[in-house]
């Protein structure tokens, strides 16, 4: 039986009476989205001497299929990004303006739109 005009209208304010889905259950747009959430643990991976290739491995294996060279282009995007925002300003002496300036000395400033990780983030 084919559903009639009334059928569907009632379909769709049933659609439109529908609540968000909770935000961690939202999935994320594309990989790039993926990484940047995860930029913040990446990095300290980084500081810690592992590779981008054992980084991409890892998270190959955890369910983010992503090559090596996506996983540096990724980064690179994003620290292009933060530097392009944050220009430098030159006072010419005066003082003001020094160490102050939008989200300088924001606790979260360089970590929104991060995702923190509690715990041992070793690879092993």
């Amino acid at each position: 039986m084919k559903p009639s005009i009334k059928d569907l209208v009632d379909i769709a304010q049933q659609l439109d009476e529908m609540p968000e889905p909770p935000a961690d259950e939202r999935p994320v747009a594309n990989k790039k989205e993926a990484v940047r959430l995860l930029r913040e643990p990446i990095e300290k991976l980084r500081a810690k001497g592992y590779t981008p290739k054992q980084i991409a491995e890892r998270l190959s294996m955890l369910g983010l299929q992503i090559a090596t060279d996506t996983l540096v282009a990724y980064l690179g995007d994003f620290k292009a990004k933060r530097r392009r925002r944050k220009p430098e300003t030159k006072t010419g002496g005066r003082g003001k303006g020094r160490g102050v300036g939008a989200g300088a000395g924001s606790p979260d400033a360089s970590t929104k739109g991060t995702i923190e990780v509690q715990g041992d983030s070793t690879l092993a």
